[in-house]
């Protein structure tokens, strides 16, 4: 099965991801199966080897043609000390592009951060986007107009 097509910034966002997990997986002199068992351990395979279990979705990950999921990405920063946030990096969408969805931490506040969706959806599933966002508490004002 074809994977959908990609937009540029989902390009751009996931070829950043890819060299910022390189960077700090040959900082750290990890290879793939290493992040791998960090992230899910090993198993004997059908000849008898110690093999990580996953390793072939590190590898994805590192040649830019998977994001993880965001359990798996918050698993990832754990393993490198890092903020989640840091791992996904902030990409500039090229010219005329909007992205579908990006996230940014909110500066001076790493308790808030801005989302932005411009997707379409069909319309129940739209309805349980915006319940949830509804249902979010706001972020209490510092009391400073902002």
């Amino acid at each position: 099965m074809t994977p959908p097509a990609r937009t540029p910034a989902q390009k751009a966002e996931l070829e950043a991801f890819s060299r910022k997990l390189a960077d700090l997986m040959a900082k750290r002199g990890m290879n793939q199966s290493d992040l791998a068992r960090h992230l899910w351990g090993s198993h004997t395979d059908t000849r008898g080897r110690d093999v990580a279990t996953n390793r072939d979705r590190i590898s994805h990950y590192v040649r830019g043609s998977q994001m993880p999921e965001a359990r798996t990405m918050r698993r990832i920063a754990q393993v490198f000390g890092i903020p989640p946030e840091e791992l996904h990096p902030t990409v500039n969408a090229p010219p005329g592009a909007v992205p579908e969805v990006s996230l940014a931490a909110v500066a001076g506040r790493p308790d808030l951060a801005l989302l932005q969706v411009h997707v379409v959806l069909p319309m129940d599933a739209a309805i349980r986007v915006a319940s949830i966002i509804s249902e979010t508490k706001r972020p209490k004002e510092d009391g400073d107009g902002r």
